[in-house]
């Protein structure tokens, strides 16, 4: 490992301990210098297009027995978004800092109801392939809160919260990190026209690609 990388590593996991902690990464330069790392070691981590719109940098093996991922919205990345599963919750606890950009979070509270417009869909990770075990019930889906987080600010969600992400000013970077609960899988939430839906896979993005990106966001850090 080379310097480079063995302080990008060091600066990562100092981040991921804050966010972790449920704190913010309200300095613009140590943002920048996260971001900037991220794009260091990005060349041998999985690195991937995730089918909500982003870039998606798995930081796993950066921190023992801990799950800590990058999450970048770009134009590019945001135009390939997959929107049937905008709409979902997540097994775990959310805890996510913005290091660059904005974003609208808006969480919702599903109400059975028969003249509901949404089905719902539990998505269950398996080896081979993803599975989805939907149900016939039809779901209303009211707004329970809707906040903006923008850099230098972070926000928690708590597991089972349904929830959908906008993003309208780019790029916006945020640094999560979940902290596991368990369970079933994450429900998504589709129109009720669409009965079967396919679980969408995250795709792989070429590490020059990311690394490019990564660089040009931190570039975009507010200072």
């Amino acid at each position: 490992m080379s310097a480079t990388e063995s302080t990008a590593e060091s600066i990562l996991r100092s981040a991921i301990d804050v966010v972790e902690s449920g704190g913010a990464v309200d300095d613009p330069v140590f943002a920048t210098a996260v971001l900037n790392a991220a794009a260091d070691v990005s060349r041998r981590l999985p690195v991937t297009q995730h089918p909500l719109g982003f870039l998606h940098l798995d930081l796993s093996n950066l921190v023992d027995r801990r799950t800590a991922r990058l999450h970048l919205w770009t134009e590019d990345f945001l135009a390939m978004a997959d929107p049937l599963g905008r709409l979902h919750d997540h097994t775990w606890e959310l805890r996510s800092a913005v290091l660059v950009g904005e974003l609208t979070d808006h969480v919702l509270v599903p109400v059975q109801d028969a003249a509901g417009d949404y089905l719902a869909h539990v998505v269950h990770y398996e080896d081979l392939r993803n599975r989805i075990e939907s149900s016939p019930e039809r779901w209303s889906l009211d707004e329970l809160q809707e906040r903006t987080v923008r850099q230098g600010q972070s926000y928690n969600l708590a597991p089972r919260l349904v929830h959908r992400t906008e993003v309208f000013v780019l790029p916006t970077a945020t640094l999560v990190v979940p902290v596991e609960r368990g369970g079933p899988g994450p429900t998504v939430f589709a129109p009720r026209q669409l009965r079967c839906i396919e679980a969408a896979s995250r795709v792989p993005i070429d590490a020059r690609v990311a690394e490019v990106a990564l660089r040009s966001a931190a570039k975009s850090v507010t200072v």
